[in-house]
């Protein structure tokens, strides 16, 4: 039996839920370090009627966004963004791993990978949701600094051992925001492409100034944006398996 409390910062939020003055609250705890109303939180608004997808992608997400722009700016230094997001990805964590009240079982499984420090969060929070979504749904966390002359062989590898038989649909997601890690990662998931037996897709998620590059990678599709993602997601299955 779980048993959840009302925390004081948490015991004024009204209903219907105003996504963005959630996120303000939440971003107001984390800059404060106040990490225990930050979690209070996100605890009280898993247990109401509030989607765990809308709070990864419209509270967590944006909380995120606004850490990094703030550092950019020089208004936080390094050590706080790391603090911050650090916890931040233990709230995408938390979030991803309490189930919905009615969940679905996809015949769909999923690797999200990162290939950038600043796009380990989007490949987290892709990968929580499509678990919440019903996808068997794995996130591999950021290979970049794993990637040397044999890493390809060696992802080749792995991607074979555990999805290479798989029945329904595959899906290969490399998140990166820098074209020499996007490229190489591509390029060894389109490889081992004829040695597949299932259903593969791959999705490349990059920032939009490398759109233009991306599409010329030959994967089935590139994004920049975590909403589209989802719908490509959910209507790419509902073609091939209803």
């Amino acid at each position: 039996m779980n048993v959840w409390y009302l925390d004081k910062n948490t015991s004024q939020l009204e209903f219907p839920v105003n996504y963005v003055e959630v996120q303000q609250k939440l971003l107001d705890s984390l800059l404060v370090g106040n990490n225990t109303g930050a979690l209070n939180l996100v605890y009280n608004l898993i247990t109401t009627d509030v989607t765990k997808e809308y709070l990864l992608t419209q509270v967590i997400l944006p909380t995120i966004n606004i850490i990094d722009d703030l550092y950019n700016r020089g208004r936080i230094s390094e050590s706080e963004r790391q603090a911050f997001q650090t916890f931040a990805m233990d709230l995408i964590a938390l979030v991803g791993l309490v189930p919905n009240t009615s969940p679905r079982t996809l015949r769909a499984r999923s690797l999200c990978m990162a290939g950038s420090e600043s796009s380990v969060h989007f490949a987290k929070i892709a990968s929580a949701v499509m678990n919440l979504s019903g996808w068997n749904a794995v996130f591999m966390g950021n290979v970049e600094t794993k990637i040397d002359p044999f890493f390809d062989i060696d992802l080749q590898r792995f991607i074979l051992k555990f999805y290479g038989k798989s029945k329904g649909l595959v899906v290969i997601l490399i998140f990166s925001f820098s074209e020499g890690p996007l490229r190489f990662l591509c390029n060894a998931v389109k490889s081992l492409k004829s040695r597949f037996s299932g259903d593969l897709r791959l999705i490349l998620f990059t920032k939009e100034e490398l759109g233009g590059t991306a599409q010329t990678l030959g994967a089935d599709w590139v994004t920049w944006d975590i909403f589209q993602l989802h719908k490509w997601l959910e209507s790419e299955y509902k073609k091939s398996y209803g």
